[in-house]
């Protein structure tokens, strides 16, 4: 995603998904089952949380927010140690709960018709016991107005299939740092950039994104 020309005073938005845990390894879903990082701090599971931490060392941040699961926190807690303190852990920022569908993996799932039917039309559709796409949209835009990323009023995301007003994105003072998940970073992604598709993101876990000035880039 390329980048254009930046304003003098506009601030980033930085977007780091957590890093692997061990149903990440073995391709389960895993939304709100609150598991920890794989491996040591240091290591082929970090990778990428590695070289995160390098690109995030120098960066002063006006605010932090983090998803309140564990993996989130463990991943704040590598990347820069003295931030957790003042962080802001809010549950909003949680992947898609996946109900009764949370640990299996896609060949165990793939014969029942109701998943079938959710891979179709997964902003409609839930897992049984667990969320919709639009209502983990609804949830991430609460955030995203409450944390002054988008402005109240603002148009519908552009994944949507409901028609919308023109995105509004305040001009903030300050980088933002936010750790999340893959689910909610493209959602954001979608929401921050305009026109930006939802699945054209690439979101594996250790990931950095940066946003600044309605365009995105990946960084790690």
């Amino acid at each position: 995603m390329p980048m254009r020309r930046r304003s003098a005073d506009a601030a980033p938005i930085y977007l780091l998904r957590h890093g692997r845990t061990a149903w990440n390894a073995e391709r389960r879903y895993g939304g709100h089952t609150d598991l920890p990082l794989l491996g040591a701090p240091v290591g082929k599971a970090d990778a990428g949380l590695t070289d995160a931490a390098e690109r995030l060392r120098a960066v002063r941040f006006a605010r932090v927010y983090c998803s309140d699961l564990l993996r989130a926190r463990q991943t704040l807690q590598r990347v820069r140690p003295e931030l957790p303190e003042t962080a802001h852990f809010d549950a909003r920022l949680r992947e898609l709960d996946f109900g009764a569908w949370e640990g299996m993996t896609y060949e165990q799932l793939c014969a029942q018709d109701a998943y079938r039917a959710w891979l179709d039309d997964p902003r409609r559709g839930a897992p049984p016991g667990g969320e919709s796409l639009e209502r983990l949209e609804r949830r991430l835009r609460r955030f995203a107005v409450d944390a002054r990323l988008l402005m109240a009023g603002s148009g519908c995301y552009r994944s949507s299939r409901r028609p919308g007003g023109p995105i509004r994105l305040p001009r903030l003072r300050g980088a933002r740092l936010i750790v999340s998940h893959g689910g909610p970073i493209r959602l954001l992604l979608t929401l921050l950039v305009p026109d930006l598709a939802l699945w054209s993101a690439d979101v594996p876990c250790g990931s950095l994104h940066r946003v600044q000035d309605g365009r995105a880039e990946r960084l790690v």
